[in-house]
């Protein structure tokens, strides 16, 4: 955003997590509790700051916000975006320009929140192909037919060895296809298919999109 010249502001220590884990796990009563409840403090927050634009970068929140968030609060007044829809609009609109190239062959996973969920699937491919120089392979299962890295729902929290090992699948089907680098939007996909690269044994960087983004426009 900086790079791009656009005005923003952020909560802070005033951010508290989304709730979605709790969510996710059957724990709501912590998330809609009127006095004390995330979706309450967060949606005070927000309206404090006078935004009329909201934009997070994990799936996860995403999901949380735009489909939790109005079940227990209404609609909020603001507009809400993933970063890979927000960037891929910067993008477009020649506000921000990749510089940097990236310097592997690189394949996409499809986070199950922002994809499946809400069909968030050509903007994340657009910014990949916007770098110089891109170098971008199609995973088998994509969009759609994507396959989960394991992480989501509370199942890493629960069953983590099983979630490594379905996202050392994922690692495997990229690395088939000649992959040097996974890329995802979303930090817990990352964080589990990073893990599923020891459980597979292979050697292979796995990158959020945002941060490829921020390096090359630095």
């Amino acid at each position: 955003m900086d790079a791009a010249g656009v005005e923003y502001d952020i909560l802070g220590k005033d951010e508290w997590c989304c709730g979605s884990p709790l969510i996710r796990t059957g724990q709501t009563d912590i998330v809609r509790d009127e006095v004390d409840g995330l979706v309450k403090h967060n949606l005070n927050e927000v309206e404090k700051r006078g935004v009329s634009t909201v934009v997070t970068a994990c799936a996860g929140c995403f999901m949380t916000l735009s489909h939790n968030y109005p079940l227990y609060a209404g609609k909020p007044d603001f507009k809400l975006f993933h970063l890979t829809q927000f960037i891929d609009d910067l993008i477009a609109k020649k506000k921000l320009v990749l510089k940097k190239p990236l310097p592997r062959k690189v394949a996409y996973h499809d986070p199950c929140h922002i994809g499946r969920h809400f069909g968030i699937f050509e903007e994340p491919r657009r910014i990949l192909k916007s770098f110089p120089k891109s170098s971008y392979i199609e995973m088998k299962h994509n969009r759609y037919d994507s396959q989960c890295c394991g992480a989501g729902g509370g199942y890493k929290i629960q069953f983590n060895d099983r979630a490594e090992y379905i996202a050392s699948l994922r690692v495997m089907e990229a690395k088939e296809l000649g992959a040097e680098m996974l890329v995802s939007a979303c930090p817990f996909c990352v964080t589990n298919l990073t893990a599923g690269t020891k459980v597979a044994g292979v050697k292979m960087e796995v990158a959020e999109l945002v941060s490829l983004v921020a390096e090359s426009v630095s």
